[in-house]
C-alpha cells in the first residue's frame, strides 16, 4: 500500500483533509502530471521515517504560496483539531463542528444519510464549551508561522522517497 508519513498529527491532518483535495480538484486540478489518484489513495500516517514509499510523477508543490491565502484558516483549523482530537475526526470536526453563538450548543449538519448521522453522533460526543475554549486557545499557539513551518515539512515529506 502507498503510504506517506509525517512528523506529527497536524501535518497528517492538513495533508489528509486539505492537500489531497487541492491536488485532486483544487489548486492543481488542471495541472499536467499531478498524479492526483496516487496522492489521494495514499495512506497518511505519523511516524519517524518521514516521506513516501511510492513514486508519483509530480512531487513538488508550493503549498505555502499557493494555499495560505485561500485556505490557510481551514488548514489551521484541521491542524489544531487534530492535535487534540485526532487525525481521523479532524476533517469532520473541522468541516461540521459549529457552535451556535446564541445558545452555545452545537449547530448540527442537517444533511441526510448514514455518513451525516455518524458526523452528528461524533460531534455530540464532545462538549461544545470545551471545544470552543480549546479552539480559542489554540489560535494563540498555532498561527500562520506555525502553519508555514508545517506546510514546508509537508512539502519535504512529499519530495522524500523512502
Amino acid at each position: 500500500m502507498n503510504t506517506i508519513t509525517f512528523a506529527n498529527s497536524r501535518q497528517a491532518a492538513i495533508f489528509e483533509h486539505e492537500i489531497k483535495g487541492q491536488i485532486s480538484d483544487g489548486a492543481w486540478e488542471n495541472s499536467a502530471n499531478t498524479d492526483w489518484e496516487t496522492w489521494c489513495d495514499a495512506k497518511v500516517q505519523v511516524g519517524y521515517k518521514i516521506g513516501r514509499n511510492f513514486k508519483p510523477r509530480r512531487v513538488r508543490f508550493d503549498l505555502v504560496n499557493e494555499l495560505i491565502e485561500h485556505v490557510g484558516d481551514r488548514m489551521r483549523r484541521y491542524a489544531v483539531i487534530a492535535s487534540k482530537y485526532g487525525i481521523e475526526i479532524a476533517g469532520q470536526l473541522g468541516n461540521y463542528a459549529v457552535i451556535d453563538e446564541a445558545t452555545g450548543k452545537w449547530r448540527l449538519p442537517t444533511y441526510q444519510g448514514e455518513y451525516y448521522d455518524g458526523v452528528r453522533n461524533m460531534i455530540c460526543r464532545h462538549d461544545p464549551e470545551e471545544f470552543k475554549a480549546y479552539m480559542d486557545a489554540a489560535d494563540l499557539l498555532y498561527g500562520e508561522p506555525e502553519l508555514i513551518a508545517d506546510l514546508k515539512a509537508i512539502e519535504k515529506a512529499m519530495r522524500t522517497q523512502l
